[in-house]
């Protein structure tokens, strides 16, 4: 069945009380934060990337939220203490960023159907759930077991015409970001 996926952009929120993955005490200073961001998205412009003091964050939240970051109108908000923020929260939202604004319709519907589909969630929640895995993701991790077998076996398959050539997995969009290769591809925000 077609995915559709909405071309409006809402508001993307990190709540540290809902029942999300625990962040970790990764702190970075905010010119890693910035260095960070650049490395992830090479052509968004620093104005992108907006530090906020948790009394204007929880201007944006709504009640018994306790936002720790936020993407909202093609930016990406982060809470800052002590010049510092939280380097787990941060990748969390530049994902929202990449999957909004960078990402083309076939890799974003490959990306939910590699997570096993929106059947009885919506897009956001599936797009939230693909951010926290992508929060922890390491540099050449894996977030399923895959490996070099594996790697191996669909390149024989995509060979023999098994398996689409576009199939996007969740680790190679993952690496990609990690790779800054999705900055140099911006669909402009707002999305057409």
């Amino acid at each position: 069945r077609k995915i559709e996926i909405t071309k409006q952009l809402n508001s993307r929120a990190y709540d540290a009380n809902s029942t999300r993955p625990v962040v970790g005490k990764e702190r970075i200073s905010i010119d890693k934060a910035k260095k960070l961001f650049k490395r992830l998205i090479p052509s968004a412009s620093e104005e992108e990337l907006v530090f906020f003091s948790k009394l204007v964050l929880d201007k944006f939240a709504k009640p018994n939220e306790n936002l720790l970051g936020l993407y909202l109108n093609g930016k990406v908000g982060i809470l800052t203490d002590s010049n510092e923020v939280s380097e787990q929260v941060l990748r969390h939202e530049i994902f929202h960023k990449i999957f909004n604004e960078y990402l083309t319709e076939s890799e974003r519907r490959g990306l939910i159907d590699a997570l096993g589909g929106s059947e009885g969630r919506s897009i956001i929640e599936v797009e939230e759930e693909l951010a926290d895995l992508f929060m922890v993701f390491k540099d050449g991790g894996n977030i399923w077991l895959s490996n070099f077998f594996k790697r191996l076996l669909n390149k024989i398959k995509r060979w023999f015409g098994l398996i689409d050539q576009h199939e996007y997995t969740i680790n190679s969009v993952f690496q990609n970001i990690l790779e800054g290769r999705y900055g140099k591809h911006l669909v402009p925000f707002p999305r057409e």
